[in-house]
């Protein structure tokens, strides 16, 4: 059982990383990835009007590249948004299921752990 000071320490110390973290930024790309992806970006692969898939660099350091779907006939699906200042969000978390394992939600630029 977690105490309230623990939890208090945890907000905390969550609060005082998001001050020093870059946010993650939107780039749309046209048809294809670029041959070297950046930390800190998601990428979002378009085809004509339609936007097909997600990309970014694991942000567990294990440098493998993460492909989120976002065609809605196809499973599994993620949605994605982008807020004026072109943070990305992605819903619902992302969740390797081997390699690192890394768990995560991608809200408004800001990696949240699970």
């Amino acid at each position: 059982m977690i105490s309230m000071w623990q939890s208090w320490c945890i907000k905390f110390i969550v609060w005082i990383q998001g001050l020093f973290v870059k946010p993650y930024r939107v780039e749309i790309v046209d048809g294809s990835l670029p041959r070297i992806l950046k930390k800190h970006k998601l990428y979002i692969l378009k085809e004509d009007s339609e936007l097909w898939q997600a990309s970014m660099v694991c942000p567990c350091g294990c440098a493998e590249i993460l492909e989120m779907n976002l065609l809605p006939d196809e499973r599994p699906q993620w949605e994605f948004t982008m807020d004026e200042e072109r943070r990305a969000s992605l819903h619902p978390s992302v969740w390797r299921q081997i390699g690192c394992r890394s768990h995560f939600f991608l809200k408004k630029g800001k990696i949240i752990w699970v």
